[in-house]
């Protein structure tokens, strides 16, 4: 019987050969994908060395455009409604004010059941729940119709790209990119694949060297001199050449 390889952690089987150590503990689950594309098992593990060098450089560029993001739509929504606006749950669909209070919820934790300082529910915050911000929309938690263009997007998330396409739908579409690579990144995912497929949205495919270049872009949407910081800062490029 051959050894499951299918999924992380799967047990092999007793008849089958021994397996090293990094085949056990790193699963052949996990290392299939990098022996496929080397050839062998030491080649493999080369390139996954590589793979957690490129994770760690795209992780820099996407820390800086997540915080860029989410200062950027709090600056517009405070503008618009208060440094408090995440106080009133009809603005928003029922799954992003299910974001909006676990994050309350995880503050509160902290320093117990006060108000929360805006500052804090920023910095606690996932990305998530700022892709729900500019998403359509839907159901509110007390059961009304909910867009979230008429209550968030064009009285204040639109100030917060004044360099973008000034059009809900494409901001996501773009911010969608790095969104999904920081998940993949935070799972331990592998990257290196030649092309990468938009889990969500249109199928669209890109390059890892193209989705660096969007995270670039969509900075520049908010701030051009921050694109230009990210650009200089980001060590991507010179690790996609490296690769072995």
């Amino acid at each position: 019987m051959s050894v499951p390889t299918d999924e992380e952690g799967s047990t092999p089987q007793a008849s089958a050969p021994p397996l090293t150590w990094q085949e056990r503990r790193l699963s052949t689950g996990r290392l299939g994908p990098y022996i496929d594309s080397a050839g062998d098992l030491e080649r493999a593990l080369v390139l996954y060395d590589w793979n957690v060098r490129l994770a760690g450089a795209f992780w820099e560029v996407i820390e800086g455009l997540e915080v860029i993001v989410r200062n950027a739509m709090h600056e517009a929504l405070s503008s618009a409604f208060g440094v408090r606006w995440f106080d009133d749950s009809q603005r928003f669909d029922s799954r992003t004010d299910r974001r909006v209070q676990s994050t309350i919820e995880r503050v509160q934790e902290r320093i117990g059941p006060k108000p929360v300082p805006p500052g804090l529910f920023v910095s606690e915050s996932s990305f998530g729940l700022w892709m729900g911000l500019l998403e359509k929309g839907g159901k509110t938690s007390g059961g009304a119709q909910v867009l979230h263009q008429d209550t968030l997007w064009q009285p204040a998330l639109v100030n917060a790209f004044p360099h973008g396409p000034r059009h809900q739908g494409r901001t996501l579409t773009v911010l969608q990119w790095p969104y999904q690579l920081r998940n993949r990144i935070a799972h331990h995912e592998n990257l290196i694949r030649p092309r990468w497929v938009a889990r969500r949205g249109t199928q669209a495919e890109m390059t890892p060297d193209q989705v660096h270049q969007v995270c670039v872009i969509a900075a520049g949407w908010i701030e051009p001199d921050a694109a230009t910081w990210l650009q200089e800062r980001s060590r991507v490029l010179e690790v996609l050449a490296q690769r072995p």
